[in-house]
């Protein structure tokens, strides 16, 4: 049993190799964003006002030092949110996609650097 569950880590660290950008809702699924390659960039989303003290504090931390690129947060700020107890949240499409742009100019640039050094 152990073998099998030392395999999926080992299968998920090197699945998380391959991306540039890692974005999603705050919470313990980002700490796979420490498994980015050199510039990797993560990206908290932060759904609700309610959830600004929450964790995103520590979660850029932590992640700022792990992925050894960038962090990125985008707060939620639409003008119909819904309570964040049903789960539920509204967002402006342009804020995402802005957000998404910016985290891979972001890595484009710490590859760059990285290039550069060597």
């Amino acid at each position: 049993m152990q073998y099998f569950f030392n395999s999926i880590l080992l299968w998920q660290v090197a699945l998380m190799q391959n991306y540039a950008v890692v974005m999603g809702m705050n919470g313990a699924g980002l700490t796979n964003g420490l498994y980015l390659p050199p510039g990797g960039v993560v990206v908290q989303l932060v759904p609700h006002p309610y959830r600004l003290q929450l964790n995103s504090v520590e979660f850029g931390v932590l992640l700022r030092g792990g992925a050894g690129g960038g962090y990125l947060e985008w707060h939620n700020g639409h003008a119909n949110l819904t309570d964040y107890r049903s789960g539920d949240t509204v967002v402006t499409v342009s804020e995402i996609v802005d957000v998404a742009r910016k985290a891979l100019e972001m890595f484009e640039t710490a590859r760059q650097q990285l290039h550069d050094e060597l």
